[in-house]
């Protein structure tokens, strides 16, 4: 049987109900986070998955300031899963972001490149 990452991703870790997770495995397109250049292990796995989480929001994949707030289409078209327990996305963002959103911001998506990625 042949599965992809993105089949990985929604049939098995989805229901994992880690929001994290959509930053350490993924499809390798431009917009896509980075992949992880370690294997995942169960000792280290909440320190490399908030290692990725805050790599991601940090990255050009985003643009944040405290009164703007363009993201990933990933936060869009996974919300639910970043918006468990009354959590909104400014709050999950803000958790993993070096400038923090203030609250009340409107939170606007960036368009999605499925290039693929390729080394340099």
């Amino acid at each position: 049987m042949k599965i992809s990452l993105s089949g990985v991703e929604n049939s098995i870790l989805r229901k994992m109900k880690e929001p994290r997770m959509h930053f350490a495995i993924n499809c390798a397109s431009i917009s896509c986070p980075k992949l992880f250049n370690e294997a995942y292990t169960a000792a280290k796995i909440n320190e490399q998955l908030d290692r990725v989480t805050k790599e991601f929001i940090n990255s050009d994949k985003n643009e944040i300031s405290k009164n703007s707030a363009k993201l990933s289409s990933i936060f869009d078209w996974y919300k639910k899963d970043f918006t468990e327990d009354g959590v909104t996305i400014v709050d999950f963002v803000n958790k993993y972001s070096d400038v923090k959103i203030a609250k009340g911001t409107a939170v606007t998506y960036q368009n999605y490149n499925w290039n693929l990625n390729q080394q340099k």
